[in-house]
């Protein structure tokens, strides 16, 4: 048995992440972190020692480092090397012994990115759930690439537009083949704004947990104290919960890329709950 509950925040980059992470940060039992991008590129890339199921050395290190900072003991046996698989048991155990260090029940990890990683992570740690946030795809990806072209130095350069719908398509498809599924909670974006309190009361049911209305009402000194505010493309999250259903679209594309856009996404519906 686990010490605490396992969870992770996964979905495409701009989806709302960040305002869930908070909004559970916020909650007297929940131990959150800043993104720790552990999880991600886990297996080496050596073709012969990947097929033997060895963790990356970068990722090992990646691990240790993000532990120590905050404030977590990295296990002696984190080495490498390790199978992939042993790394992400003893990173979760040591996330587990810091949140019972801080009499915490919960605790939420957020990387958008990981969801890329939900089927083998399903399959390694038994005890990890899943949060998948979901929102349409016009305004995700307006904002995703609006946020790369704006600070290319944070994401690696700006993406392009295909690569922006490519990322939205492929994390919806993603969150769609694990809807319905006992570890895993689907939560959409529209929803979690105009009706926080109905939303997480339903994720904290999953989760074994109490709602708690400082959740809806003190998310904003969680996104103070995350570090997320440091982060310009993330202000948004720090105001009074509002939809801007559209505007981030008509405001960073022209009626072309709009078209083209639409058109790319068309057929493509979002999984989850629907009132």
């Amino acid at each position: 048995m686990t010490a605490a509950q396992q969870v992770l925040i996964v979905g495409c980059p701009r989806s709302g992440t960040t305002l869930l992470q908070c909004m559970l940060g916020a909650h007297s039992r929940v131990l959150t972190f800043p993104e720790s991008h552990a999880l991600g590129a886990l297996l080496t890339p050596n073709r012969l020692l990947r097929m033997m199921g060895l963790a990356s050395r970068p990722n090992i290190a990646r691990m240790r480092r993000f532990l120590a900072e905050i404030g977590a003991v990295p296990p002696r046996a984190l080495r490498y090397p390790i199978s992939a698989r042993r790394s992400v048991r003893l990173f979760c155990e040591s996330l587990d012994d810091l949140a019972t260090r801080e009499d915490r029940s919960c605790w939420v990890e957020k990387t958008p990115a990981h969801i890329y990683s939900v089927p083998r992570l399903e399959r390694w740690v038994p005890e990890l759930r899943f949060v998948h946030v979901v929102r349409e795809g016009a305004d995700t990806i307006a904002s995703h690439y609006e946020a790369t072209h704006r600070h290319p130095e944070e994401f690696g350069g700006g993406i392009s537009v295909d690569r922006a719908i490519d990322i939205w398509k492929k994390s919806i498809e993603i969150s769609r083949q694990c809807e319905g599924t006992r570890r895993h909670t689907i939560v959409r974006y529209d929803q979690l704004v105009t009706q926080p309190e109905r939303s997480l009361k339903r994720i904290c049911t999953d989760l074994g947990l109490t709602y708690e209305p400082a959740m809806r009402h003190a998310y904003g000194h969680q996104y103070e104290q995350s570090g997320a505010s440091a982060e310009p493309w993330k202000l948004e999250v720090g105001k009074p919960l509002r939809l801007s259903r559209g505007e981030k679209f008509e405001s960073v594309f022209e009626a072309g890329q709009r078209g083209y856009i639409l058109e790319r996404i068309r057929d493509v519906a979002l999984p989850g709950v629907v009132d």
